[in-house]
């Protein structure tokens, strides 16, 4: 472990967010990046909920990245779910909706580091919506020839709209 580069041999440098010694500018230090569009696999989420996150980078990592709800004042990570096969290939994260999640829109990010050291945090893969109102009725019309004891239906629309 390495806090500063003066504790790590000449031919690296020391990462002091991973704590290790990694090897030295080999000119990319730009740190890697997404190769393509990330998936979400929903952008609108309730309690109880599974969202997977996919990607893929554009060169070898040091260990999996870390991808994150970005709130205000924390980072809550989801779970690695599938790692790579090879370490520049896809990979997959899941998280489960919790309820302590704000209300609306919240970005998801990740960070990662190359394996030449070069490390980029807080890169974003998409937005979030998290909803956790119950649907409610907003209107309905009952009309006399349906308001009989042998009515079975009656229509009615939901906001938000429920989708079964």
């Amino acid at each position: 472990t390495c806090t500063s580069d003066d504790q790590c041999p000449p031919d690296l440098f020391c990462n002091a967010t991973l704590g290790l010694c990694v090897p030295g500018n080999q000119g990319d230090r730009a740190g890697p990046q997404l190769s393509g569009i990330p998936d979400i696999s929903r952008v609108s989420a309730g309690l109880g909920q599974e969202i997977t996150v996919r990607f893929h980078v554009n060169e070898p990592l040091i260990g999996p990245p870390r991808v994150f709800l970005m709130l205000e004042n924390e980072q809550k990570p989801f779970g690695l779910f599938e790692e790579a096969d090879t370490p520049d290939s896809t990979w997959a994260f899941r998280y489960v909706v919790d309820g302590s999640e704000p209300q609306g829109q919240v970005p998801v990010g990740v960070s990662m580091v190359g394996a030449d050291g070069a490390e980029v945090s807080g890169l974003f893969l998409g937005n979030l919506q998290f909803d956790f109102d119950a649907p409610r009725i907003s209107d309905a019309e009952i009309f006399p020839q349906q308001a009989s004891a042998s009515a079975s239906s009656m229509p009615i629309s939901m906001v938000p709209p429920c989708h079964g």
